[in-house]
């Protein structure tokens, strides 16, 4: 017999899911674990360094067009982390993630600051951004500032996953929670979110 799901019986967007982890990984968060669920994601889905405080803002607004999905940086930008949250088969937009690395890590780079720059490109499966993502916008009077840049993204981009990256995060989250009547809603949420990743979550 098949257990009830909230999240099956919701239609969960790319912006419900950035909801949701912003919740998770907010140091503050109503959760009540502190740093636990923002210092796993960093060191074990981005393989990362966990420096410490980093802010966490979802569909941020970047350059003449676009958003960001997920955006993690520090007050002083010493660390900046995109990621582009991609589901259900969702195409990339043209020179996507190419925008994003201009308006905001060569954006600071060009401002004397160095620091742990990164992009990440989470779908359900693990697949690839698409060559049009990572190309450079044709150049015109109103996108002058790709001048002289590259052809094609300059850095490597980091491929993650729901199916593998993520459900393994929140199991290891949820091992460390303790099991208490506090703790019961989130624990709950936390099972049902992963049932959902393994059933649901097929593109």
């Amino acid at each position: 017999m098949e257990t009830f799901n909230l999240f099956r019986n919701l239609t969960f967007s790319e912006a419900g899911h950035n909801s949701l982890l912003k919740k998770l990984l907010h140091k503050n968060g109503k959760h009540n674990q502190g740093d636990m669920f923002i210092k796993s994601f960093v060191t074990n889905v981005l393989k990362c360094d966990y420096s410490g405080f980093l802010n966490v803002e979802i569909e941020v607004k970047s350059g003449e067009r676009g958003f960001v999905d997920i955006l993690l940086q520090d007050d002083n930008k010493k660390t900046i982390y995109i990621i582009e949250n991609k589901i259900r088969g969702a195409n990339d937009r043209p020179n996507q993630l190419y925008r994003y690395w201009r308006n905001h890590i060569k954006a600071a780079e060009e401002k004397g600051l160095k620091g742990d720059y990164k992009i990440f490109y989470l779908t359900s499966n693990g697949s690839n951004p698409t060559l049009q993502s990572l190309s450079k916008p044709i150049v015109s009077a109103r996108t002058t500032k790709y001048n002289g840049l590259p052809d094609i993204l300059p850095i490597d981009v980091g491929v993650i996953s729901y199916k593998k990256d993520i459900k393994k995060w929140l199991k290891d989250c949820l091992e460390k929670i303790e099991k208490t009547d506090d703790n019961l809603r989130l624990i709950v949420a936390l099972e049902q979110y992963i049932e959902w990743i393994e059933k649901e979550m097929t593109k």
